[in-house]
């Protein structure tokens, strides 16, 4: 079971060809034990155990372990910043190509009722919580047309399943 878990984490059946808005094998497959695991990596986490040796051998491999992204954080990794980062653009433009899709959010609501660190709507956050009438939606959209902002992409939280992209 630990060998078929690692094969779905490291997502080797990804190519260039992927369209990476599919659902991919595995990627509901996702167990409770994921979070626990992370913890305990992290707080196992010894960034001094891992030498220049760990760190090449990481940015030699196709498929990263997070044993190797272990590595890549650690004070061994300095020396190769710069590998590091040509490894990390051509993995970029392996999965996005060179090109960079620029959307603007049309908030319809800010509820939710998840607690993502990153997100200022994330639900312990004491803010002002609204959402937009019919008549301010359309407000919205627009000045967002006027100011050329195409395509429009509509976040409606916490409903990801509802997500839509609008095009003129």
């Amino acid at each position: 079971m630990e060998n078929e878990k690692t094969e779905i984490i490291s997502a080797k059946y990804i190519t260039a060809e992927t369209d990476h808005m599919a659902y991919q094998p595995g990627m509901d497959n996702i167990g409770s034990e994921i979070q626990d695991e992370v913890i305990s990596r992290m707080n196992a986490y010894d960034a001094d155990a891992y030498t220049a040796a760990d760190v090449l051998r990481a940015l030699r491999k196709d498929v990263l372990s997070p044993e190797d992204f272990a590595a890549l954080l650690s004070p061994a990794a300095l020396p190769f910043l710069e590998q590091m980062a040509q490894r990390a653009q051509m993995e970029t433009r392996k999965h996005f190509g060179n090109s960079v899709q620029m959307f603007t959010p049309l908030y319809i609501a800010n509820y939710c009722e998840n607690y993502c660190i990153y997100c200022g709507f994330n639900c312990h956050n004491k803010i002002r919580r609204a959402k937009l009438d019919m008549d301010e939606v359309e407000q919205e959209l627009k000045a967002i047309r006027d100011a050329g902002a195409i395509p429009l992409m509509n976040w409606m939280k916490p409903m990801p399943a509802r997500n839509l992209i609008i095009e003129p």
